[in-house]
């Protein structure tokens, strides 16, 4: 009896490990621009928008509870009338560094462009096959991103089932009413062209260098004796950014990525063992020319 006691608790410790959810979120909706009096319809989109996304498995994979990705979720409202908001979006997501209890960013990015129908209380459902809201498949789109993302700084080329995921959601919302952010047109800057940059060949540079940069660099550093390998290898994917800058001069992708990582790289070639950077620094001159002069005081 014991034993099968034991065999019964086993198989549900397995089958609840194979249902944990793949996300740990946090939402917040922020609107200090609507003159509202009741504001209890913000507080029950966030919370209802947290359990959405904190309980909703997004994949059919298994996802042990320390697993779960860590991401945050900013709305901020600037129009509220009908039930119809529009605002923007900051999306972040990190993941931990190895033998650390340090995070290292892995987006961080603001959708500029948010409209949504949203009535208190009604029920938040996803369905990647039918866009039933552009709220849903707002959200739904990130977290896949999020996970591919994530997934690549493990697995080399293992985020692209994800980021497919996403596209379909695209596509979905292309032909379900024409929302802002889902089409090609008007900006090379929106949802549509994140996950485009993400699948295309064209910048296999930079969706690589999402595993070299944390698996074969950040995951290495706690072990002094490689400090100084896991800065050349992070100096050496970086500076492949040069040629990916060269075809394809203005694309989202690259932004996104040193909108989340400059200030880490700053930080990790400015200490700790001395590695040659200055093809590094030549390149991030040019490829994130907005933050030349942070990049100029790095010292190796």
């Amino acid at each position: 009896m014991n034993q099968l006691l034991l065999t019964l608790f086993a198989f549900l410790l397995c089958s609840f490990s194979g249902l944990a959810q793949e996300l740990r979120a946090t939402i917040s909706i922020l609107h200090p621009s609507i003159q509202r009096t009741n504001t209890v319809v913000f507080e029950t989109l966030e919370r209802d928008l947290g359990n959405f996304m904190n309980s909703f498995t997004f994949t059919e994979e298994k996802w042990l509870a320390e697993e779960r990705v860590e991401c945050s979720f900013i709305f901020n409202i600037t129009s509220y009338q009908g039930n119809v908001m529009t605002g923007n979006l900051q999306v972040q997501s990190s993941r931990p560094v190895y033998n650390s209890t340090y995070n290292t960013p892995i987006l961080n990015i603001q959708d500029a462009n948010i409209t949504f129908y949203y009535q208190e209380n009604q029920p938040i459902e996803f369905n990647i096959n039918n866009n039933q809201s552009n709220l849903t498949a707002i959200m739904a789109y990130y977290a896949y991103v999020i996970l591919g993302m994530d997934r690549d700084t493990y697995v080399k080329g293992g985020g692209k089932k994800f980021y497919t995921m996403a596209q379909t959601i695209v596509s979905n919302s292309q032909s379900g009413g024409g929302s802002p952010g889902w089409n090609s047109f008007g900006t090379n800057k929106n949802r549509y062209w994140l996950v485009e940059n993400l699948l295309s060949n064209n910048f296999d540079a930079i969706v690589e260098t999402l595993y070299d940069y944390h698996r074969k660099g950040l995951d290495l550093m706690y072990d002094e004796t490689k400090q100084e390998e896991a800065k050349q290898t992070i100096a050496t994917s970086l500076a492949k950014f040069r040629d990916t800058f060269q075809k394809r001069p203005s694309n989202y992708l690259m932004q996104a990525f040193f909108d989340a990582k400059a200030n880490e790289i700053v930080s990790i070639f400015s200490g700790g063992p001395q590695v040659d950077i200055a093809e590094l620094k030549a390149v991030l001159k040019v490829v994130d020319g907005s933050r030349a002069n942070r990049y100029e005081d790095m010292e190796g």
